[in-house]
Order: C-alpha cells, then sequence, then structure tokens
C-alpha cells in the first residue's frame, strides 16, 4: 500500500498517467473550410499569418495574431501545429488535476476516473483557463512562484490566440493576486506575482507583436470587441428558462456547500470565467455558443468537488445538478452535445495525418470554386487592391486577388462606434482600397440587403457604408453582387438638417419627403430602465428593431444594434437589393422611400418609454459621372 502510494506520488508516473485519458478522448480534427462568415475569416486569419503579418498583427478581431493555433487550415503545417498544441494543453491539464489530488494516494486513480468525462467533453479553452486556474491555486498553498510565471505565460499566448479565453485567464490571475494579499505569504511574495504577470506579458507581447505600441494597441481593440458584444449578437431562441435558473441557484449556493478552503478558492477563481462563458453562451443561445457554457461547466463542476481535503457528498450532487440542467437547456437547442472522442483518433492524426490534409484541401478547392469570378471582372481588377464586404474574403483566395483588409475584418464593427469608424479608414483617403466586392452572403440577392442576424446593411456599420458610397462607385455587377472602384473625387455628404426629437415605444415618426440627391438616417439613443439594465448585465440585453413604412403601406422590419444606432440608421432611400444599391450610387432614384419609421423592443418594459432621436437629413453637394454597370452572365 504505502509502496503504491509512493508510486502515485512521483511526477513522472502522473505524467505517464496522464497520457491516459488524453489518448482515450481524442477528439476528431478536421481543418475547418468553406464559404461563408465563419469559414472566410478563418481562411483569412491563416493566410495573414504566412503571407501579411504585419497586417494581421494591426488587425481588431476576437481572434489574435496565434489564432490558427486554435482554428487552422491544412496549408503550411498550421494543421500540425494546432494538434501538438491542443495535446500538449489537454496534458498539462489532466497532470495538474492529477497533482492537486496526488497526496491523498487512491484519490490519483479518482481523479484518473472523472478526468474521462471532463477530457471528452473539454476543448483548448477550457483545458487553457483550468491550467492557469490549477497553476494558481498551486501558488496560493505554498507552491513556488515559477508556476505562476508559467500561469502568466499561458495566459500571454492565449491572449494573442483568442481574446475571450484569454481575458478568462486574466481575470483567474487577477483574482488569484488579490487571494494572495489575504495569505500569510507578505506583501513581498504578492509584488513578485505581479511582477512575474508584467514580464511573461510583456515578452510574449513583444515576440508576437514586435512591439509595445501594437500590443497596446491590440489590447484596447480587445476591450472595445466586449463592450457591445452583447447588444451586437444576442438571439432570443426558445429554451428551457427553468434549468438555467435552477443552474443560477446551484452556482450561488455552491460556496455554501463547500466548506474546504482549497475548493472554495477554486470557485472564486474559476467564477469570473464562468459568468464570460454564461454570457456568451445565453447571449446567442444556438446549439454551438451554448455548448461551450455547458463544456466549460463540467470542467469546473469536476474540479471543484475534486479539490476537497476531504471529500463531501453534497458539493457533488450540486455539480451534477448543474451540468445536468444545462444539459435540458442544450437538448431544447436543437441536440446533446456528441463527443468524437476515441484512441483511434490518435492513430489518424499522427499516421493518417497526409489524408486529413488531403480531404481538406479538397474541401478547399471545392469551396473556392464557388466563389470564382467572371474573366471580365477579374480583367477589371488586375493587380489593384481589393476588399470584400460584408465578410467573404474568399472571393479573394479564389481568384488571387491583392487583398488589403478592413481592420476589423468582418462584421465585428457592429459592436461599438469606434471599431466602426477603426474599419471605415480602409475605405477613406490615399491610403483607401482601389476595389470593394461588395458581395451577396449567400450567391443570391439577399431581401433588403439583409446582413448578420436580419439587420440591414447600410445600418449595420455606420461609418464604413458612408465611407463606401461616398467614396466608391459602381463599375460591374454579376451572381456575387457589386464591384465599386475608388472615385477619383469622393462625393460630398453634407447634414443640410438635423431635427431631435422624444418619440415613444412603437410610435410611428413620420419622415420629410425628399429628392434623389438626399438621404435619411436616424441616430437612436437607447436608455433602460433598472429592469433592462440588470436583465442586461445578469442574463442577455433586448432585441432592438426598426420598421420602416412604404408609401403602399407595407411595412418592412429589421434589427439593429444599440452601440452603432449613434452613428445614424440608415432611412431613406432604401434599396432593396445590390441593383438598386448600385442606382443610388450612380444617382438613381430606383429605390423606394419610406413614409415613416418605427422602434420597438422585444421587451419593452426594459426600456424607457420616451426615446430621444434625431432625424438627419443629408444632401449629395457633388456627383461624379459613374463609369456604366456591365451586367455579367
Amino acid at each position: 500500500m504505502k509502496r503504491r502510494q509512493k508510486l502515485l506520488n512521483k511526477p513522472w508516473f502522473i505524467a505517464l498517467l496522464a497520457l491516459l485519458p488524453v489518448v482515450l478522448t481524442y477528439p476528431v480534427f478536421e481543418p475547418d473550410f468553406g464559404t461563408g462568415l465563419d469559414s472566410s475569416y478563418v481562411w483569412g486569419l491563416n493566410w495573414l499569418f504566412d503571407n501579411d503579418y504585419s497586417t494581421l498583427k494591426h488587425l481588431i478581431y476576437p481572434y489574435g495574431p496565434l489564432a490558427f493555433l486554435k482554428i487552422p487550415t491544412a496549408p503550411n503545417g498550421h494543421f500540425a501545429f494546432a494538434l501538438a498544441f491542443y495535446t500538449v494543453v489537454k496534458w498539462a491539464f489532466v497532470v495538474l488535476m492529477l497533482r492537486l489530488v496526488a497526496k491523498r494516494g487512491h484519490g490519483v486513480l479518482w481523479a484518473l476516473l472523472l478526468s474521462l468525462p471532463v477530457c471528452a467533453m473539454g476543448n483548448i479553452d477550457s483545458y487553457t483557463v483550468g491550467c492557469v486556474a490549477l497553476l494558481t491555486l498551486m501558488v496560493l498553498e505554498g507552491g513556488s512562484l515559477w508556476l505562476f510565471a508559467a500561469a502568466a505565460i499561458l495566459l500571454a499566448i492565449a491572449l494573442c490566440i483568442k481574446s475571450s479565453f484569454g481575458l478568462q485567464c486574466c481575470s483567474v490571475l487577477f483574482v488569484g493576486w488579490l487571494l494572495s494579499m489575504f495569505q500569510r505569504h507578505g506583501w513581498l511574495r504578492t509584488v513578485a506575482m505581479a511582477f512575474f504577470t508584467l514580464i511573461a506579458m510583456f515578452a510574449v507581447g513583444w515576440a508576437v507583436y514586435d512591439n509595445l505600441s501594437t500590443a497596446t494597441g491590440a489590447a484596447e481593440g480587445m476591450a472595445r470587441l466586449v463592450e457591445g458584444y452583447s447588444a451586437a449578437l444576442v438571439l432570443e431562441p426558445e429554451h428551457q428558462l427553468w434549468a438555467l435558473l435552477l443552474f443560477a441557484a446551484v452556482v450561488v449556493l455552491y460556496p455554501v456547500l463547500c466548506r474546504d478552503r482549497r475548493s472554495r478558492w477554486l470557485y472564486i477563481l474559476l467564477l469570473v470565467p464562468l459568468f464570460a462563458n454564461w454570457k456568451h453562451g445565453v447571449v446567442r443561445e444556438d446549439f454551438f455558443h451554448f455548448r461551450q457554457l455547458l463544456y466549460f461547466a463540467v470542467c469546473m463542476f469536476m474540479l471543484i468537488p475534486l479539490a476537497q481535503r476531504h471529500q463531501r457528498l453534497l458539493p457533488w450532487v450540486a455539480s451534477i445538478v448543474a451540468v445536468l440542467s444545462l444539459g435540458v437547456n442544450l437538448r431544447s437547442l436543437g441536440s446533446y452535445p456528441l463527443t468524437t472522442s476515441s484512441p483511434s483518433n490518435v492513430v489518424t492524426s499522427v499516421f493518417g495525418y497526409s489524408r486529413v490534409v488531403a480531404r481538406s484541401e479538397a474541401v478547399i478547392d471545392s469551396s473556392l470554386a464557388l466563389r470564382r469570378l467572371p474573366t471580365a471582372t477579374l480583367k477589371a481588377i488586375g493587380d489593384a487592391t481589393v476588399d470584400c464586404y460584408p465578410w467573404e474574403h474568399l472571393y479573394c483566395a479564389a481568384n488571387n486577388l491583392n487583398w488589403q483588409p478592413h481592420a476589423t475584418l468582418e462584421l465585428g464593427a457592429g459592436n461599438s462606434l469606434w471599431l466602426n469608424r477603426k474599419a471605415a479608414t480602409n475605405f477613406e483617403g490615399s491610403a483607401a482600397v482601389d476595389f470593394v466586392l461588395l458581395h451577396h452572403a449567400d450567391g443570391s440577392d439577399i431581401p433588403g440587403l439583409r446582413s448578420l442576424d436580419g439587420r440591414y446593411m447600410l445600418s449595420d456599420e455606420p461609418a464604413v457604408m458612408e465611407a463606401i458610397i461616398v467614396g466608391y462607385e459602381p463599375v460591374d455587377s454579376g451572381d456575387y453582387g457589386l464591384l465599386l472602384v475608388r472615385r477619383d473625387t469622393p462625393l460630398n455628404l453634407q447634414t443640410t438638417s438635423n431635427v431631435a426629437v422624444n418619440i415613444a415605444q412603437d410610435q410611428w415618426l413620420k419622415l420629410p419627403e425628399t429628392d434623389s440627391a438626399t438621404f435619411l438616417r436616424l441616430s437612436v439613443n437607447n436608455s433602460n430602465n433598472i429592469m433592462g439594465w440588470l436583465r442586461s448585465v445578469i442574463y442577455k440585453p433586448d432585441v432592438c428593431t426598426i420598421e420602416l413604412m412604404m408609401a403602399d403601406g407595407s411595412v418592412t422590419l429589421y434589427r439593429y444594434s444599440p452601440a452603432t444606432a449613434h452613428g445614424g440608421l440608415w432611412l431613406s432611400p432604401l434599396p432593396a437589393s445590390t441593383v438598386e444599391l448600385a442606382d443610388m450610387m450612380s444617382g438613381g432614384n430606383r429605390s423606394a422611400r419610406p413614409v415613416a419609421v418605427r422602434l420597438s423592443f422585444t421587451h419593452p418594459r426594459c426600456h424607457c418609454d420616451s426615446l430621444r432621436v434625431e432625424l438627419q437629413t443629408l444632401r449629395r453637394q457633388l456627383f461624379n459621372n459613374t463609369a456604366p454597370i456591365q451586367q455579367q452572365p
């Protein structure tokens, strides 16, 4: 018995044991590539890493320069690096998990058994946050400060991969640092922990971004992305509210059930990341986003009771209830999470690597074939710089175009006016991109030019669309959409009238009659009441909609993001297709002009009764003669 316990306490033996759950629960890895919003940025981030790293460093996006470690494409070895990174971090997580209970002898085998569901349902996000939390816990228990340095380095790397779980790691380290102040280690140890964190972040930031200025700009961009994320991407699907309330109740009561100081520390360390995953899951509340919340909850609520020095039943019961309550809600969103874990996947990933890459390259070729442009369009572009809007950058890959991406890479600028303004710089001034490929999302006209989640393209990023309208003119069109070329002299849109009024929810506001050279937009100042503020913080923001009434009495409804509503929602004229948009940009008058507008919300009680709006009238002061549009078959 003593010999077995002595063996289980050996670091090298624990390291070998940790390989077992890693191998048994190894998932299927296939590099994802296809058409559409998500696949487009996967290609873009991987391509920029190899071909234009300078541009990649300055992008403001949820993913950072090392994004290929989480979302790789097959070419150039990115997939191999991602496999290696995933395997090492997962193995380190299991090692730390086993070390947590190593002194209890039989606890190692118990932890090894519990690691199987955690490893089967976890992902690189939860493993990374878990590693940082376990390393921090060991330091709080008197471990070496080098463990805190390792946690800080992992945190810095995570920030360069994806801001979401990088910021979660930041919260873990910061809370751990605060807890250390109340320990007997003294102020010197606490100062050393802060010093190690700063040095690690400085070193990794310098290595990835080349200089502090770029790294600081990236940090600012992360903060801007977070500020408007919820309101910009919120969905309202059917779900089991009672299950969510049960989960929340368990989370609140959990520290009362955990009488062990170590498990309470771990709970405190992981509470902010849990809340971040909660917001991420319930804001979108579709299967894939909510599944991440479930994965993180499984990791957290298996680790905390396992950390108890003296095992008690109640924390385990609470953990099971918490996980099952989320699982019930995931079922209401479509399906239970199906794991693809199997030891055979290790063989496929290692010895069948070339076959996996070959299959991925075949998928790439078929996806790119869907984005080929007509020969005449390619001839018009030549070697000039091109950007695709709103998101399908695969046109550049499929046609070998000279890609000059805007700063936010896709519709992330809809999160805030600051990001919106930043993205617009790619379409302004002497350094503006030469051509803009304004594409359809699905290869055909979208009714009302809708963009993400039913929003209207001209209102989604006000500064970007105004820069495109005044700075570019249509020269070509086809099944892909419109090709816009930079004007010799930009148009001059001047505000000729700015009327501020207060209107009630669901009240129609009559719009003035305008001619073909006059545009209208509406700046909205949404004000939540106390109920709305609480709902937004604890649960999710409300869905905001704008309705536009036409002269024939028909009504068109769009969503809008409150974060960009201050920049102005486009009202009139209202192009319903790329053909009408081209006509408007060429000075035509084919687009319908709404006669009234109304603002409404899914939950009216969460908003103030009176809304402050500004009706802005813009006059086109200068118009260039545009080249005739060539309609491609």
